[in-house]
């Protein structure tokens, strides 16, 4: 975090599915807001040489230095004497909104998103075609139960890829995973929505 620019983070950072181009102008270029605190969430058991863990960082707000965020890390090392590395489309994504982004307009589909998210097999929003057959996919800023929601997902209740998601992340529970979100204008030209169309992993 003390970096300052994207050549100094490269040994602290894992490859990216981002072009170089997009690290460049991306937030790793340049100085982060200060670490205000941190901690650990979870660690798994070592999958081979693997290790990895989760950790939520307290930091200032890019947008009002007067405000804070909290951001979820995950920290990979691929060999029992080599130091983490923080994973950077995870951090990215949610460090700059992605998801947001998305529900905005701001960046055009689709994207591939690292995301946490919270699952319900109902849609409760006004505006989304044929509402009472969909499940509705929350993404969420961090790990913490009450953390703000970046946006909304959503795709048909009985489909393969809503048991899928709902089989890793089961209501009232939260938890990483990659998604590929698109804009669904088709189903209805006048009401379009962000539907989820593939699942890139359940894990990040």
């Amino acid at each position: 975090m003390a970096a300052s620019t994207l050549e100094e983070r490269l040994p602290l950072i894992t490859k990216s599915r981002r072009t170089e181009a997009e690290l460049k102008a991306s937030s790793l270029n340049g100085p982060l807001p200060r670490l205000l605190g941190g901690g650990p969430e979870s660690a798994f058991t070592p999958e081979g040489r693997m290790r990895n863990s989760y950790h939520t960082l307290l930091m200032g707000s890019p947008e009002d230095p007067d405000k804070n965020i909290v951001v979820t890390v995950r920290l990979v090392s691929y060999a029992e004497d080599e130091p983490p590395r923080i994973q950077t489309d995870a951090f990215l994504d949610l460090y700059e909104k992605v998801p947001e982004k998305l529900a905005k307009n701001a960046i055009p589909g689709p994207v591939t998103i690292n995301c946490i998210i919270q699952t319900s097999n109902y849609c409760f929003e006004d505006g989304i075609p044929n509402g009472d057959e969909k499940a509705t996919i929350t993404l969420k800023s961090n790990v913490i139960n009450n953390s703000k929601d970046l946006g909304k997902a959503f795709l048909r209740a009985d489909s393969d890829l809503f048991k899928k998601l709902r089989d890793r992340v089961p209501a009232g529970t939260i938890a990483p995973v990659t998604l590929t979100l698109d804009w669904n204008k088709s189903e209805d030209p006048s009401q379009p929505y962000i539907e989820v169309v593939r699942i890139n992993s359940l894990n990040w």
